[in-house]
């Protein structure tokens, strides 16, 4: 069809390639960095007053405007914006298929990120807890890890309490 001579067999032959190297937790590594960039969305139109205005920022830009309008203790916004650049550069890494242990690097730093953060945290390593703490990170009270839960339907899934 594009008449350059393009090798279909050769294609599907790197497709399967790929599939064999797909990380087991790429589905939510993908999925909580979408959704945690819907809640950076949601914080920046709260903070900026034509926060309708930006278009085409990617993660990372909206990491620096973020921090840039960050109304709480400049360290605490910091922390936060290092925390979600982590999350950032692990979801890069699932994205790109590096290998495992290069993925495992990128979560135990992500994981020492939220430890400054939420202090006793630096062993978790369940992506889904980890988005959950840096969401409750963006609210006004204090976080209690521990008591973390994630609402799906009429259940809740997470640390603490919730997994019990």
């Amino acid at each position: 069809m594009g008449r350059i001579n393009y090798d279909r067999l050769a294609g599907l032959r790197r497709l399967g390639e790929a599939k064999a190297k797909l990380d087991d937790r790429a589905g939510a590594i993908l999925t909580y960095h979408a959704a945690l960039e819907r809640e950076i969305d949601i914080v920046l139109s709260r903070l900026l007053p034509h926060a309708d205005r930006m278009r085409g920022l990617g993660f990372g830009h909206k990491l620096s405007v973020l921090q840039a309008a960050w109304r709480g203790p400049e360290e605490a916004g910091d922390k936060l914006c290092h925390a979600l650049f982590r999350f950032n550069e692990l979801r890069n890494a699932i994205a790109h298929g590096d290998l495992a242990r290069e993925v495992d690097g990128k979560l135990a730093l992500l994981a020492r990120a939220l430890d400054a953060i939420l202090p006793g945290t630096a062993e978790i390593t369940d992506v889904e807890l980890i988005a959950a703490g840096l969401i409750g990170y963006l609210a006004d009270e204090p976080l209690d890890i521990e008591k973390l839960k994630i609402p799906i339907g009429d259940s809740a899934v997470g640390g603490g309490e919730a997994a019990a």
